[in-house]
């Protein structure tokens, strides 16, 4: 699966070798299966951080669950239920 997920990181290429997670959003340099949980946090906070700056650098707001019920976040902190 590790491989799978660092292909599609480097843009699709299944023949390309795997890449971790921070060429692209800035996260832990370690890969995957090398990662212990304060690096996978670290690694995951990181990613967050880019994805609400690109999303809401564009205008459009992040999707995820709190509390079991989905919500979209918009930049200006505003939280709004999916239905």
């Amino acid at each position: 699966m590790e491989h799978v997920f660092n292909s599609l990181l480097a843009d699709g290429a299944p023949d390309e070798k795997p890449v971790g997670i921070q060429p692209l959003y800035g996260g832990n340099p370690k890969a995957v299966q090398d990662m212990n949980p304060d690096d996978f946090r670290a690694a995951s906070d990181a990613v967050l951080a880019k994805v609400r700056e690109q999303a809401f650098s564009r205008g459009l707001p992040i999707v995820y669950e709190i509390a079991g019920r989905t919500v979209r976040e918009y930049a200006d902190g505003r939280l709004e239920p999916v239905r």
